[in-house]
């Protein structure tokens, strides 16, 4: 369904060629007047019963109304700064403000929608003579009879299922879980990386071992072999010895 609307009239009366009149131009100048009256209603202190009672039983807090607003009124100023938005829809949505929970884009639209109908009130009876006939009294006899055609409508129209739209703090403790299965894996990364990096050390370690254990044992056999021949040599020497002083004496 389309939120905007552009409408054109003509009196039935006087030159058939007279300018089209056009309400937007009025909407243009008194809207933003009765949206700024909507907001001052959110205030805490200006809350009806009804509107405190149904915040409080959708869970909504003053926060959440408070940041609706911002949102909500900063779409407002994206309706004509750029022609990718086309709808107000997508203004809302590039605010984000359909982001918030419903209750809070409800509550919202509530207030400025008492506020419209209260300026609407004020307008009919400024252009309606007292018991006299207002000069829409035909727009307003179709939309009693569309209000009747919904009423009869609904009588026996069962209730769509509920979209499923997680709760807030389960999402969060969703979200919560998935962020300690998160920093638990990357735990294990690090430890991972760690115990590599001790064993790529406890390597090299062990070849520097090696080879200290190569040269410790390459010089104890060059000394063996040293040993051995002194030993050798002594063992001529003495044999040479014992023969010489043999034949001399």
């Amino acid at each position: 369904m389309s939120v905007g609307a552009n409408i054109q009239m003509r009196p039935r009366e006087g030159n058939p060629d007279r300018r089209f009149y056009s309400p937007n131009r009025d909407i243009a100048y008194i809207y933003i007047s009765m949206c700024k009256e909507a907001l001052k209603g959110l205030d805490v202190s200006r809350w009806e019963d009804w509107f405190g009672d149904y915040l409080r039983l959708t869970k909504t807090t003053p926060e959440q109304i408070g940041e609706g607003a911002k949102r909500f009124a900063e779409a407002h100023n994206l309706f004509t700064k750029t022609d990718q938005i086309t709808v107000p829809t997508e203004a809302l949505r590039a605010a984000g403000f359909y982001q918030l929970p419903y209750p809070v884009q409800i509550g919202i639209f509530a207030r400025l929608g008492f506020i419209t109908m209260g300026t609407y009130f004020m307008g009919i009876r400024d252009v309606t003579e007292y018991n006299g006939v207002p000069p829409v009294q035909l727009q307003i006899d179709e939309m009693v009879a569309g209000g009747r055609s919904v009423a009869e409508a609904f009588a026996t129209l069962a209730l769509p299922p509920p979209l499923v739209r997680p709760d807030q703090e389960e999402l969060q403790r969703q979200m919560d879980k998935a962020q300690a299965a998160v920093d638990h894996a990357q735990a294990a990364v690090d430890r991972a990386t760690g115990l590599s990096w001790e064993l790529s050390r406890t390597k090299h370690q062990l070849a520097l071992y090696e080879k200290r254990v190569s040269w410790i044992s390459l010089l104890s056999l060059r000394v063996s072999w040293v040993a051995a021949g002194a030993l050798a040599a002594g063992a001529v020497g003495g044999a040479f010895v014992g023969w010489l002083l043999h034949y001399v004496m």
